[in-house]
């Protein structure tokens, strides 16, 4: 909640919405899961080389 509440700070809004929720979770996640990929982006798993 507290990210929530950061992003909504940050764009001046004045209650949290859903869109900051999901923000905040995405960061947060972004932050746990580490990856040798600099793309967070799905990939197409039929794609070589």
């Amino acid at each position: 909640m507290i990210e929530a509440h950061r992003i909504r700070v940050a764009r001046g809004d004045y209650t949290i919405l859903e869109v900051q929720l999901a923000d905040a979770i995405e960061l947060l996640v972004g932050r746990r899961l580490q990856t040798l990929s600099e793309s967070r982006a799905a990939g197409d798993p039929y794609r070589r080389g």
